[in-house]
């Protein structure tokens, strides 16, 4: 997909997208399951400066300040934000960096400009593809709730019309011991590596839940690479990576939904490039 052809839908179910790079850790022998940062402790100051320039200068501290950072590995530590409550944001914590937006959302164009300049402060601190910041997984996650305003009445009768994913009880099963006025909860997910590269790996899952207090579908689509030997060692290689994880959730979501919930989905309008 070019950019010319990115866009968005009128009534779009999006609630969040979110990429994620993160970067080896070192294990600690003496503490079965925490592991080690070298970097953070003496980086994640440089990363709050380089995104304050940015305009992010509004700092939320997630766990109490005295709480050993080994204990955090993997976990937001720090958010950024332009000011309170409000997206994108960026997330910050022992290996790992997220940068985060809600609606209203503008277009992939539009947060890869925020990307890019997070990534980038990100890099000029910790210096990604050295000894102590090898990444190790790069993902990319779209999650849209779909309501009554896409046509969700019955949930498992909306994931196998609309979505394509049939899940349901064998009639035996269903005889056996299921209550005759029950509906079933379909859990659904699929993984496989995409032809593009077989190193990148599409996930969906899809389960029932709320928005706003209404009953929704759930669509979580991502495109993750577990990362080895270098294959993405710098800001440029990781916006790279992400940019074509883009067209490929682009692809997924379209394929996936069915026509008539796509004419829910009301007029496409064009994002800029």
């Amino acid at each position: 997909m070019t950019k010319e052809e990115d866009y968005l839908y009128e009534h779009a179910p999006l609630v969040e997208v979110i990429a994620e790079l993160r970067w080896q850790l070192v294990p600690i022998a003496s503490m079965p399951g925490a592991e080690l940062d070298p970097n953070f402790e003496r980086s994640h100051g440089k990363v709050a400066d380089n995104l304050a320039k940015l305009g992010f200068g509004h700092i939320e501290r997630l766990p109490p300040s005295d709480f050993p950072s080994e204990m955090l590995a993997g976990q937001p530590v720090f958010r950024y934000r332009r000011a309170p409550n409000t997206w994108p944001l960026f997330q910050l914590g022992p290996g790992l960096f997220t940068a985060n937006i809600t609606p209203p959302y503008e277009g992939w164009a539009d947060f890869r400009v925020t990307l890019e300049a997070g990534l980038g402060a990100l890099d000029a601190a910790f210096q990604l593809g050295t000894e102590f910041a090898m990444p190790r997984l790069i993902e990319l996650r779209y999650l849209d709730a779909f309501t009554e305003q896409h046509g969700v009445d019955r949930v498992a009768e909306f994931m196998t019309e609309h979505l394509s994913l049939d899940l349901k009880p064998s009639d035996r099963l269903r005889t056996a011991i299921m209550h005759p006025e029950s509906e079933h909860v379909p859990l659904a997910e699929l993984r496989f590596p995409l032809a593009r590269d077989p190193q990148d790996v599409f996930v969906l899952k899809a389960t029932p839940g709320t928005r706003e207090g209404r009953p929704a579908v759930i669509l979580d689509l991502r495109v993750r690479r577990s990362v080895e030997n270098g294959a993405v060692t710098n800001a440029a290689e990781a916006l790279k990576w992400l940019d074509a994880a883009h067209a490929d959730l682009h692809e997924a979501f379209e394929n996936t939904i069915s026509d008539k919930l796509r004419e829910r989905l009301g007029e496409r309008r064009p994002v800029r490039s």
